[in-house]
């Protein structure tokens, strides 16, 4: 098994040094390298920086799982710091029994955000239009994709999957979103 994953690095390398890489590939190296400097939050810019790490050594799962991180944790600094009231006036309407029940009535502090699950969060902006339908679109297709990442599964996950959930959560979500 050893042999077959170095032969297949050993052609892998001689194809890439004879054709070079992949356009996509050259645009999301090069995007990930500079969202450092885009990116206010330190806690988003730890996540960017896992996230590239995974990519350059090609754990795409990985890398997968880090750019949603990277992402949400960009959705929840911008409903603290912008939206939060919007937030908590819909969360009671879009899932009254869930709400009925949590520990927490009101959202007021990141970890708040742990009582709900990541799809509820995110509908929950959708309904309260503190994202529009299409970013709610590309982050609910995500999140299934780094579900798919982040659990056993008999799937493939590899660069181009990688690159385009990157692209898609980066230029669609982090970029848009701002704060």
């Amino acid at each position: 098994m050893a042999e077959v994953t170095i032969l297949k690095f050993s052609i892998r390398k001689s194809l890439d040094e004879k054709h070079g890489q992949r356009t996509i590939t050259i645009q999301v190296t090069q995007m990930l390298a500079e969202l450092p400097s885009k990116v206010p939050e330190v806690s988003e810019r730890e996540f960017l920086q896992e996230a590239l790490i995974c990519y350059k050594h090609k754990a795409f799962r990985a890398a997968i799982v880090m750019t949603w991180n990277l992402a949400y944790d960009h959705l929840l600094s911008y409903i603290l710091q912008h939206k939060l009231s919007d937030f908590n006036t819909q969360w009671p309407r879009s899932f009254a029994r869930r709400h009925a029940q949590a520990r927490v009535a009101v959202m007021g502090a990141r970890e708040d955000f742990g009582e709900l699950k990541e799809s509820e969060v995110i509908a929950i902006c959708k309904s309260a239009a503190i994202i529009s339908a299409d970013v709610y679109k590309v982050m609910d297709e995500k999140l299934d994709k780094r579900n798919s990442a982040a659990h056993p599964s008999v799937l493939h996950i590899g660069q181009i999957q990688a690159e385009g959930v990157i692209d898609d959560l980066v230029n669609n979500v982090v970029l848009k979103i701002h704060l």
